[in-house]
């Protein structure tokens, strides 16, 4: 049985549950327009299927967490993320070309294209945003000279998680508190006093294993097991390079001193972790450098 009263959300079972199930809408509309915040707010979404295949045979096969489109026709493709991928920038720009090429009509067509959103849900940090400070990054096409943006029908919005440090009382929009619920989700016993919208109370009962069937709970643990099992991989090879590293600094020591060889060594470990997304302040604990030098 389950010793956590909420499912971790960062599961696939967990997230398809919590905003991808027919009936939980509003949950996913909410944090939604938390996160976009823009006048065109969100009022209705249509669930699309997952899989979306390309123009010819040979092409790929795209899957996506959750893909909607809102009644103002915005089409919105939301992925969450556990663990770091190298190329997940790549990957989510080659995701948003599958809306634009399914707008493409037969016969007559003047190339007007809708508003694609891809958002992000990350649980690290990506090499792209590693200098930026932000939690959340909104991406457009934009003249690199004035900054202006160039096209605004296509929208990325990442949410490094790892920065989100706010205390309750920081708190000033529904965004802060959607975040602090997706990042401490299953740490939670009882939800939040301060959480008075009903929305939210109701994510909450989704994600309550009280409420489960015993199927649920079986394929709950199940996509629980895949992603510790998964994480267990991430953190052999980080404990692997960490050994290897120091083990290239004493060899390096002997040769051109100590010290020197294994501060070299440090760096060649924060290098891999770091690639394997753990976050800088872990990076420093681990090889005591300075986060800054990371």
């Amino acid at each position: 049985m389950c010793k956590e009263r909420f499912i971790n959300p960062f599961t696939d079972f967990g997230f398809k549950r919590l905003f991808g199930t027919p009936g939980n809408e509003k949950s996913l509309i909410s944090i939604l327009n938390a996160i976009i915040n823009d006048d065109d707010k969100i009022t209705e979404i249509t669930y699309l299927p997952t899989e979306k295949l390309g123009m010819g045979q040979e092409s790929r096969v795209a899957i996506f967490d959750l893909y909607c489109i809102t009644q103002s026709g915005s089409h919105m493709i939301v992925e969450m993320q556990n663990n770091y991928q190298e190329f997940f920038v790549d990957r989510s720009v080659y995701y948003s070309t599958f809306p634009i090429q399914e707008a493409a009509v037969k016969g007559k067509w003047d190339y007007h294209l809708p508003k694609v959103y891809t958002i992000a849900f990350l649980n690290f940090e990506i090499r792209q945003l590693m200098s930026s400070p932000n939690f959340r990054s909104v991406v457009k096409l934009a003249d690199v000279e004035t900054g202006q943006v160039f096209y605004d029908r296509l929208t990325y919005i990442y949410i490094e998680l790892p920065k989100f440090r706010k205390d309750i009382s920081e708190f000033e929009t529904k965004m802060d508190w959607w975040l602090y619920i997706l990042k401490y989700l299953d740490q939670f016993d009882e939800i939040p006093k301060e959480i008075e919208d009903e929305v939210m109370q109701y994510f909450f009962e989704s994600a309550d294993t009280k409420n489960f069937s015993k199927e649920q709970i079986r394929a709950y643990e199940d996509s629980l097991k895949a992603l510790r099992d998964y994480q267990n991989v991430i953190d052999s090879a980080a404990r692997k390079s960490l050994a290897e590293g120091r083990a290239e600094g004493r060899a390096e020591g002997r040769a051109e001193g100590r010290a020197e060889g294994l501060t070299e060594g440090c760096r060649l470990v924060a290098k891999r972790l770091k690639e394997l997304g753990m976050p800088l302040s872990e990076i420093a604990k681990v090889t005591g450098l300075p986060e800054n030098e990371i």
